[in-house]
């Protein structure tokens, strides 16, 4: 006979499918939903605290499923098959949108980049940088999450996204960010990224087009602002000797060479 304690969870766990069935994801908190994705690995416990630890551990969701599998493991009440099965889903997405991507597609201008975004990610509780690849037609070639991105400020390892698009056959990329609190205006943190971004493509040859924010219903272009073009300049400086900078400022019909004022796009 079951315990009152194991009937109570079993009902929530269902309520919580109910609830997923009925409108999605998005009409439960985090731990909620870490709460549910547990249930499959851990059939026979109450899950709301593992899933509160995890929160806690690693910040907010995606500090939880983009942490390493080792890292999992160290959580009380995280096991090996709990740490893989969570450890799985940012590499099943990313191999999700590659495939739901082998058709052709192009994305040529800004508005091209606003609407491959709109249609293939959505708006997360914090904020996420990923960098799209193309060729040299613009066609998507695959797109990844930068790691160590933060609402506080940015963290950013140069070398992983260097060895990311280090591929003959990826001469472009866009920059896809999200500001969950609403704001799409760049941060100085924001710009700073960028240059550091730019400054790496420079040197391996490969254009950036343009990096836009998001929220759930605007978007800014550091290219329609002429603030990507600033950063192009900006690099001219540095590197006078670097014959591919003026060139891939001319290859790029994202750029636009028209008046900047920092003060007034940068948020502070």
């Amino acid at each position: 006979m079951e315990t009152k304690d194991k009937t109570l969870h079993r009902g929530h766990r269902q309520r919580l499918k109910d609830k997923v069935r009925e409108s999605g994801l998005k009409v439960l908190k985090d731990h909620e939903v870490l709460e549910l994705l547990l249930t499959y690995t851990i059939p026979q416990k109450d899950t709301n605290p593992t899933g509160h630890k995890l929160l806690e551990t690693f910040g907010n969701l995606a500090g939880v499923l983009n942490a390493d599998y080792k890292d999992l493991k160290k959580v009380k009440g995280v096991g090996e098959e709990t740490a893989l099965f969570l450890s799985l889903y940012p590499q099943v997405f990313e191999l999700y949108l590659q495939d739901k991507t082998k058709k052709d597609i192009f994305l040529r201008n800004t508005g091209d980049c606003a609407n491959f975004f709109r249609d293939n990610y959505t708006i997360q509780n914090s904020e996420v940088l990923y960098v799209v690849c193309l060729n040299s037609m613009s066609k998507f070639i695959k797109a990844f999450e930068i790691k160590g991105f933060s609402a506080s400020g940015i963290s950013l390892d140069i070398k992983q996204i260097a060895e990311q698009i280090t591929s003959k056959n990826i001469k472009n990329i866009v920059l896809y960010h999200t500001h969950p609190s609403g704001n799409v205006a760049p941060s100085e943190e924001d710009v700073i990224a960028t240059r550091e971004i730019l400054q790496m493509c420079c040197l391996l040859n490969v254009n950036l087009c343009d990096h836009l924010i998001f929220n759930e219903t605007q978007h800014f272009s550091f290219g329609a602002s002429g603030l990507l073009h600033k950063l192009y300049r900006d690099c001219e400086t540095q590197f006078p000797n670097n014959k591919n900078i003026k060139e891939m400022q001319q290859s790029i019909d994202f750029v636009k060479d028209v008046p900047v004022d920092l003060d007034h796009i940068i948020k502070g």
